[in-house]
């Protein structure tokens, strides 16, 4: 009987052995797989976000080097218009600065010009005046003898004769 009794022991562990690996499969079928199930989809479901986000993030990226790219153009459309701009203000200052000293040299000739006029207009109303009375009374001095008047168209007359010649 103790082979029957070992055999029949033998044959109830695997039974019991069997039992239980079957209730394990069917608790961790029951309560387990859910629990593990829903990790693996919230585990796959934070890998989309995660590749969605890296998605977003490289477009952003890339959309920000496009417009850094537009600015880095409008920057140095810009720089290019300064520049341009710089050289047309000094060319206007030169010409400005010409204009000015033309302008100063013109009006320094024009000083001169009216003070070689008032200089005349001077030697004119008051020393002109003065010579003409002194030569007149140099003349009515010289020629208050009637001889000294026939001598001097005399000697005219004879000038122009030796002129005509």
């Amino acid at each position: 009987m103790l082979i029957t009794a070992s055999v029949v022991a033998f044959i109830f562990r695997i039974i019991n052995f069997g039992a239980l690996v079957g209730l394990t499969i069917f608790l961790a079928k029951k309560y387990l797989m859910p629990t593990l199930n829903n990790a693996m989809y919230e585990h796959e479901s934070a890998i989309e976000q995660i590749e969605q986000h890296t998605q977003d993030l490289q477009s952003h990226a890339q959309q920000l080097d496009e417009q850094f790219k537009k600015q880095e153009h409008l920057t140095n459309e810009l720089i290019r218009k300064i520049h341009a701009w710089k050289s047309q203000f000094e060319a206007q200052k030169v010409k400005r600065e010409q204009l000015h000293q033309e302008l100063i040299e013109s009006a320094h000739k024009k000083i001169a010009t009216q003070q070689q006029m008032i200089k005349q207009m001077y030697v004119q109303n008051k020393v002109l005046p003065i010579a003409i009375d002194h030569a007149q009374k140099t003349l009515e001095q010289q020629f208050s003898s009637e001889d000294t008047g026939v001598n001097y168209i005399a000697d005219v007359i004879l000038g122009m004769k030796r002129a005509e010649k």
